[in-house]
């Protein structure tokens, strides 16, 4: 399976008891949302190697893990640190102006008083502050990923409508 249909889930934090079963940090808003996950993806040495999930029971952002093929303590230590995997369609949906950043790729960009201005084409996942990069013609536009910047995210015609702040367009399209 290919790293790009995936979402990383969390990070192995290591056994939880001597049987195999191991603890994960779920990076998710709604840990419990994943409580019935059957199947698994744990990247190893930048392989993804699926795993079945034989039990599964979340406490706040980690969960308890029993997998199939983990049946020791020594076998989940060799886990420590590796990250699990899901595929895109496991992600819980969203609505209004929330968004994955995989899923806006594409989309036409929309501003309030200049209009069309552009075609989504990545989102730099920065530690202060993430940024839309729109391409506009081989030029790219960089939007700050603001609440109030994004008035409407429409999914079924594939746009992002915006509110820009004045000048923010005239500094790359002048």
């Amino acid at each position: 399976m290919d790293k790009k249909n995936l979402f990383q889930l969390g990070t192995i934090l290591g056994p939880h008891k001597t049987n195999g079963e191991i603890s994960v940090f779920i990076e998710s808003d709604n840990p419990s949302y994943y409580k019935d996950v059957e199947n698994i993806l744990v990247e190893i040495n930048t392989m993804l190697i699926p795993h079945t999930v034989e039990k599964i029971k979340i406490t706040g952002d980690t969960a308890y893990v029993k997998l199939a093929e983990v049946n020791n303590i020594d076998e989940a230590t060799a886990l420590t640190k590796c990250d699990v995997y899901l595929p895109l369609d496991q992600l819980p949906p969203l609505t209004g102006k929330h968004f994955y950043f995989h899923e806006i790729i594409g989309f036409e960009a929309r501003d309030a008083h200049h209009g069309f201005f552009g075609i989504v084409k990545q989102v730099y996942d920065l530690p202060k502050q993430d940024i839309i990069s729109i391409d506009n013609n081989g030029k790219e536009v960089l939007v700050p990923v603001v609440d109030d910047f994004i008035l409407a995210i429409d999914r079924e015609k594939k746009l992002m409508h915006f509110d820009l702040p004045e000048g923010l367009l005239s500094l790359y399209l002048d």
